[in-house]
């Protein structure tokens, strides 16, 4: 009988070496497994990270375009208003002009009536004057 239990002591010895080798095996294994795991995850994060900054600057640049759109509205805007403005400036200046030349031609024209009226009296007390001395010259 003595036998027998050296047979099965070492047999349980070599099982519990099995069992331990497999342990420290499955261990190490799930341990890296575990670590790659990590990894991946980290990788993943990362990726969703440059993902979402991604999308945030796509998203920063689409604004920006449509900011950029509606200054060269409000510059094409501008420039429309300024222009109209100018041109209305022209049209005010053209038309002062017209009026100051008006005004001019008018101021000549009396200057002319009235140097023409005061050539016409001088004529009228001429005459008036001719007239006198023909009478006197007559009742002489």
């Amino acid at each position: 009988m003595a036998k027998k239990k050296k047979i099965t002591k070492s047999r349980n010895k070599s099982n519990l070496s099995k069992i331990a080798s497999f342990t420290a095996q499955s261990i190490s294994s799930a341990y890296s497994s575990y670590k790659k795991q990590q990894e991946q995850k980290k990788v993943e994060e990362i990726k969703l990270r440059k993902l979402e900054e991604n999308n945030k600057l796509i998203k920063e640049k689409k604004e920006l375009k449509i900011r950029e759109d509606q200054f060269k509205k409000d510059i094409d805007k501008l420039k429309s208003k300024e222009e109209y403005l100018k041109n209305k400036e022209r049209e005010l200046k053209s038309k002062d002009e017209k009026l100051k030349n008006e005004n001019e031609r008018l101021i000549r024209k009396e200057e002319d009536q009235n140097l023409f009226n005061k050539e016409l009296r001088s004529k009228e007390k001429e005459l008036k004057l001719r007239e006198e001395e023909q009478n006197r010259k007559d009742i002489d």
